[in-house]
């Protein structure tokens, strides 16, 4: 499977900012760059090794992930289950569990003027307006079903808001992708929108998607890894 370019959900950022995803320039990106690295730890979960530019391979999809993401949020840090990873490097074997860290361009410098627990209210609240429908309360495992169902081959159902506490907001879709053979394959993503030393950001982790334990242990390892990231760069909030 080839990796899916990391997005942050602009609709919900700009929602919460009342900014225009697409308003920063390229010029930009790199001075953001520079300050929202400044002293923010990135942990990577459980299992996952951090991607390097040094590595052809690798460079080719964190270059592929900025393109896509430009002028609308910084590509913090990429990561990749360790041992694809390797097989990556050696043998070019593509990857299939994944993830980054993105910050979406529309916050700009300087850091929002709210508590954590009041923009990821705020988040929670536009994940509820983007997808009503998905947003209803249930069992884990019956919406990720439901979503399963009505799945058609090269498009992508939401789970809306699958948790939330003091941490991150967690959202999710599981995708299917139409492969170069013609087969498709499922793919479920994971995102975990939090607020740290001021500034939104969002941890994304992919995986191939099988049943809604597949879901439920994606939940878990970004639960992990969030309270890690925010408990790491507590300065703030």
């Amino acid at each position: 499977m080839r990796p899916l370019p990391l997005l942050f959900a602009a609709a919900l950022s700009a929602a919460v900012l009342g900014a225009s995803p697409a308003a920063a320039q390229t010029s930009q990106d790199k001075t953001q760059s520079a300050a929202l690295n400044l002293g923010v730890a990135l942990p990577v979960p459980q299992g996952h090794c951090p991607m390097s530019e040094q590595h052809p391979a690798e460079r080719e999809i964190i270059e592929l992930t900025r393109q896509i993401n430009q002028g609308r949020n910084l590509v913090m840090a990429m990561f990749a289950d360790c041992a694809e990873l390797e097989s990556l490097r050696r043998q070019g074997r593509a990857l299939d569990n994944y993830g980054g860290y993105l910050a979406p361009l529309s916050a700009g410098l300087e850091p929002l003027a709210m508590p954590r627990s009041q923009f990821l209210a705020a988040i929670a609240q536009a994940v509820a307006q983007q997808d009503p429908v998905a947003a209803i309360e249930g069992e884990m495992r019956e919406r990720v079903e439901r979503a399963d169902l009505a799945l058609e081959v090269g498009e992508m159902s939401g789970l809306g808001l699958i948790h939330q506490d003091d941490t991150a907001v967690y959202t999710g879709v599981i995708q299917s992708l139409v492969m170069a053979d013609g087969s498709s394959e499922r793919v479920v993503a994971i995102t975990g929108i939090t607020l740290v030393q001021g500034h939104p950001v969002s941890v994304n982790l992919f995986a191939p998607f099988r049943d809604g334990g597949t879901v439920e242990s994606l939940l878990v390892l970004q639960r992990q890894n969030l309270a890690r990231f925010v408990t790491a760069n507590a300065a703030v909030n």
